[in-house]
């Protein structure tokens, strides 16, 4: 809340206030220091039944009681009946006396506890709204040899470790499968991507190859085979001379 909102509610001191906004703030009053303070309190969670917003200080109260007798008409004397709770008085029928004949008003007691006292939906002291949170750690004090920090800062480095283990896993791992492809799938001197996401294992066979290119990387061969792993989103090529005996990726895609 703001600086003025604080002095000038009561209700509004169990929050706190950027103070003159550069060089002070205010703390909230919870021991109920401050003139025209509602007293001491206590914290609740800011859920049913609080007031709400954290920071609003609650007053106390209790719940309301309530009740009701009233007397009725009889032959000289007075007979009451259907009490209820508790007591106040009214008029409740100005045309009938207590005893017969009589034009005496006949009155109903009852009883409100909110006349007197402040009630609500329940019992409850003085009290602010905050927010219950449990925080593992800002900054540790170590009590003995254990340091806290050190140690949750290893356990993400695992995680982190065990993360890239179970994406390398996830490449090589189950689901791998091997895909042949004739000539005219596989085009000597054609440009092919790997989009599979995964990498890739290209094994080519033929009578004679001039070249292959994986990505930036160009080379001038005379071979028979050759055997590229092209990373994900990288370009391959094998130029070869016919027949092309084999092709064979292995690939997840």
């Amino acid at each position: 809340v703001t600086e003025a909102e604080w002095q000038a509610d009561p209700l509004k001191r169990g929050a706190w206030t950027y103070g003159n906004g550069s060089t002070t703030f205010r703390m909230p009053d919870w021991n109920g220091k401050s003139a025209g303070s509602k007293g001491a309190v206590f914290v609740r969670g800011d859920g049913a039944l609080s007031a709400g917003a954290p920071g609003m200080i609650q007053g106390d109260a209790i719940r309301n009681i309530t009740g009701e007798f009233q007397d009725g008409a009889g032959t000289g004397t007075n007979a009451y009946y259907g009490v209820k709770g508790a007591f106040g008085v009214s008029t409740v029928d100005s045309g009938s006396g207590r005893t017969a004949g009589s034009s005496t008003p006949l009155y109903k007691m009852s009883f409100d506890a909110s006349r007197v006292v402040p009630t609500a939906p329940e019992n409850r002291p003085l009290n602010v709204t905050g927010v219950w949170v449990c925080r593992l750690f800002g900054a540790v004090t170590n009590p003995g040899a254990a340091d806290a920090a050190q140690l949750a800062t290893e356990v993400a480095r695992l995680w982190a470790q065990l993360s890239g283990k179970q994406d390398i896993s996830s490449a090589y791992g189950p689901g791998l499968r091997n895909v042949s492809y004739t000539s005219a799938q596989r085009v000597s001197g054609v440009v092919y991507y790997n989009t599979s996401g995964v990498p890739r294992t290209v094994f080519v066979q033929s009578t004679t190859m001039s070249g292959f290119t994986l990505g930036s990387i160009s080379k001038t061969v005379n071979l028979a085979t050759v055997n590229l792993t092209v990373v994900p989103g990288e370009a391959y090529s094998v130029t070869y001379q016919s027949p092309m005996h084999f092709w064979l990726e292995t690939t997840k895609e």
